[in-house]
């Protein structure tokens, strides 16, 4: 399957002089803990970048930093890992172990954010396919038993 088809294809950006108070504001608002720091407008954006919720919490509030006061450029994992949308999920499940991530900006040929995908989103996936896996051989154990009788 194509990490493509997983994602979350409804993704809350923000751009790189935004305030961690801002940040914050459409975390709340969307009901997220991380957001997609992009250049470009609307349907074209390129993600530059990752905020969380933790990012602010410890980066801004805990080291008594003015959330007005800094960008979001500043407290941004600078190093951004992305997936390809027809790169395999099992290939994406690879890169977040090696990069140590829990979430990728997923992005098309041209490198435009198509979507993000999490770690839940993975599992949720997984546990999905696992359990259609797990109906085969119940399905194959009445067949069995239909026959014979």
């Amino acid at each position: 399957m194509l990490i493509g088809n997983v994602c979350t294809q409804q993704v809350v950006c923000t751009h790189r002089n935004a305030t961690a108070t801002e940040a914050a504001q459409l975390m709340r608002q969307f009901h997220v803990g991380t957001l997609v720091v992009a250049d470009g407008e609307q349907d074209s954006v390129t993600p530059v970048g990752l905020v969380t919720d933790r990012d602010i919490a410890v980066g801004v509030v805990a080291a008594q930093m003015d959330p007005d006061e800094v960008l979001v450029s500043e407290i941004m994992n600078p190093t951004l890992v992305t997936a390809q949308e027809d790169d395999d999920v099992y290939e994406t499940i690879q890169k977040m172990g090696l990069k140590g991530v829990r979430r990728l900006p997923v992005v098309d040929s041209e490198g435009k954010l198509v979507g993000i995908v999490s770690e839940d989103d993975l599992l949720e996936q997984l546990s999905r396919e696992m359990t259609a896996l797990a109906h085969i051989s119940h399905r194959q154990q009445n067949k069995e038993a239909i026959l014979r009788d």
